[in-house]
């Protein structure tokens, strides 16, 4: 973990739970609650960084590589489509989510 992160960690531990809890209590309802988790993603808010900031992040992803707006979009539209899924979170981000 990255020094000073453990209330970006927390809050997205809380989020996980917070989406598992509702989607027992609303799944007889129909209703899905899922959670797309991306990582680094090459956004405006990566385009203020310099490029030695911006490689930095990318080396610390397995694949190498910043994630692309569109790649997350079309697991977003995935998830949205996936009728049987509830209470699940799905990674995007290029093998953070595998650890060290």
């Amino acid at each position: 973990m990255t020094p000073r992160t453990g209330n970006y960690t927390a809050s997205k531990a809380a989020l996980e739970g917070f989406a598992r809890s509702f989607a027992r209590e609303y799944a007889s309802r129909g209703i899905r609650i899922n959670v797309v988790a991306p990582g680094p993603t090459d956004t405006d808010m990566i385009a203020a960084l310099n490029d030695e900031q911006k490689q930095a992040m990318a080396a610390g992803v397995p694949l190498g590589r910043l994630g692309r707006v569109e790649e997350i979009a079309s697991v977003v539209y995935w998830v949205s489509q996936s009728t049987f899924m509830t209470g699940t979170t799905v990674p995007v981000a290029g093998g953070l989510e595998l650890g060290y």
